[in-house]
């Protein structure tokens, strides 16, 4: 992964928490090459 910092600002959250996907690069397309990460988070 390549380090990089986002704030996201927006009115008001529908939920308390959500999530942040991060789905790999797959150029090929093959379902064996993709992969994600799933991070949980909360809203204040």
């Amino acid at each position: 992964f390549v380090p990089f910092k986002e704030e996201i600002v927006f009115a008001d959250a529908p939920t308390k928490e959500g999530a942040i996907i991060l789905d790999k690069d797959n150029p090929s397309g093959l379902p064996e090459n993709a992969d994600q990460i799933f991070i949980p988070i909360r809203f204040r």
